[in-house]
């Protein structure tokens, strides 16, 4: 089952807890053609690209304004663009910057390494495929309402409003006049769809990782009843 077109897929990502590792991702579609150009892949500048990411990593707690609200426990690295063709292997040799000291947050009291908040992305619509993308946010700082157990709507708010400046910065780095495109959920369900994001939003429930919390060994020692 195809991609109904190719696209870029951009990863980014870097250690959690110094021996583990985290990774986001997001698609970003040609929107006025079915193909990427060569030139266009090589022009994207993935050093601009980190820099965009990382000013949103490192931002510190939203209380005040928008803000990642990741902790100190998290490093950013690395950022990662690939051209993915119809059947979803690369066109060409993905592109990878590492940079030269990673980037690590200041706030130092997290949640659990498996507990994060969710960055949602909707097309706005309900009906066929491609409609909703996510990704979990690495070791966000301890923000929740003790009085019932949730984030307060306007501290998501500030979250979402600032995953919403980065995606939108490193969309303009990836929008060339060679070959535009935009922030895009893709499908490959059927004949493959794609819809642009239309809205995006964080949730008041923290949530957990279950493929992270089945990788954990809990290892219980048992005392004497």
């Amino acid at each position: 089952m195809p991609y109904p077109r190719q696209h870029y897929y951009l990863t980014w990502g870097g250690t959690l807890c110094q021996d583990e590792i985290w990774q986001n991702g997001c698609h970003f579609v040609p929107n006025q053609t079915a193909t990427i150009n060569k030139a266009a892949f090589d022009e994207i500048s993935l050093p601009d690209i980190f820099d965009d990411i990382s000013t949103w990593f490192v931002s510190g707690p939203a209380h005040t304004g928008p803000a990642s609200g990741i902790g100190a426990q998290a490093h950013l690295n690395w950022v990662r663009l690939a051209a993915k063709d119809v059947d979803g292997h690369d066109i060409w040799e993905s592109r990878v910057h590492y940079a030269q000291a990673p980037s690590i947050p200041v706030p130092t009291s997290t949640h659990a390494p498996q507990v994060t908040y969710v960055v949602t992305l909707w097309s706005g619509e309900n009906l066929r495929r491609a409609n909703y993308g996510r990704f979990y946010v690495p070791m966000p700082i301890s923000a929740w309402d003790y009085v019932n157990g949730r984030m307060d709507q306007p501290y998501c708010d500030n979250l979402a409003t600032a995953a919403k400046n980065m995606l939108h910065a490193i969309e303009g780095e990836v929008d060339t006049a060679i070959t535009p495109a935009q922030l895009g959920l893709i499908s490959k369900v059927g004949a493959g769809e794609w819809k642009p994001v239309a809205k995006i939003a964080v949730g008041r429930v923290l949530d957990t990782q279950r493929r992270r919390r089945n990788k954990l060994d809990e290892a219980p020692v048992y005392q004497g009843y």
